[in-house]
């Protein structure tokens, strides 16, 4: 690597290289949406900073479409008791009298 080849350039090269790495074997592409770098910023433990632990990448990736889909299903409705009549077992504070049976 030349002189110019900066502690930027090399953190970018490393997060790019585990981007790839993750979307060749299985991340999809479009489940990628942030790629850091940190170069000589932002240091895991600042005393240290030749450290291996500060030589560090931040992917964020988003779920799956299964999985986003199972987060966005409304949960299903309770069941409403045959007899109107019947008081809840733990009516709500400020329910109407006939439901808190005062």
């Amino acid at each position: 690597m030349g002189k110019d080849y900066s502690n930027w350039e090399l953190s970018t090269d490393r997060a790019n290289t585990a981007r790839r790495i993750l979307e060749e074997n299985g991340v999809r592409q479009g489940q990628v949406l942030q790629v850091r770098g940190f170069a000589d910023r932002n240091l895991k433990h600042p005393d240290q900073p030749m450290e291996a632990a500060n030589r560090r990448v931040s992917i964020l990736v988003a779920a799956t479409p299964e999985k986003i889909a199972q987060d966005i299903t409304p949960p299903k409705p309770q069941a409403v008791p045959e007899n109107p009549s019947v008081v809840p077992q733990n009516p709500p504070i400020n329910a109407p009298k006939e439901l808190n049976g005062k």
